[in-house]
């Protein structure tokens, strides 16, 4: 547990949306504070050691899991009961899902905090992050 601390946020006092903003414009605000460099280097680091040392996948899954449940409650909370909460699970866990592959590397995506002159061509997170929305925004 030492290696990864993830503390929630106080939802209504984090988000600044306008009243009109859908799930996905909240959902993106909440990646954009949640997904922080260090968090996203922490992470590809578990799932390195996790690649080497098996028993360390369920607290991986458990870290993967704590954060999309706190997405979805973020959702919940935000727009109480006006979307179901299967909408709200199915859309934290379309975005939480295209999350993994950067995390566990499989996907090249270069970090916040990495040089972009060393690896030209590569797509930064952030592009990343507009891309995966721009998908769910518009359909595949």
């Amino acid at each position: 547990m030492a290696a990864l601390t993830f503390q929630g946020y106080d939802q209504a006092e984090d988000f600044n949306l306008p009243e009109t903003s859908s799930p996905l414009d909240a959902l993106q605000q909440w990646m954009k504070m949640q997904l922080t460099a260090n968090l996203l280097w922490k992470m590809r680091e578990l799932v390195s050691l996790s690649k080497r040392h098996p028993t360390l996948e369920p607290y991986i899954l458990s870290i993967f899991h704590r954060l999309q449940s706190s997405a979805q409650e973020a959702l919940n909370d935000l727009y109480k009961g006006r979307y179901s909460e299967g909408y709200t699970h199915l859309l934290a866990g379309a975005v939480y899902g295209a999350m993994l592959p950067i995390v566990d590397g499989s996907l090249n995506v270069l970090l916040p905090g990495d040089s972009i002159a060393e690896n030209p061509g590569i797509t930064t997170f952030d592009q990343y992050l507009e891309t995966t929305f721009g998908y769910l925004r518009n359909g595949f």
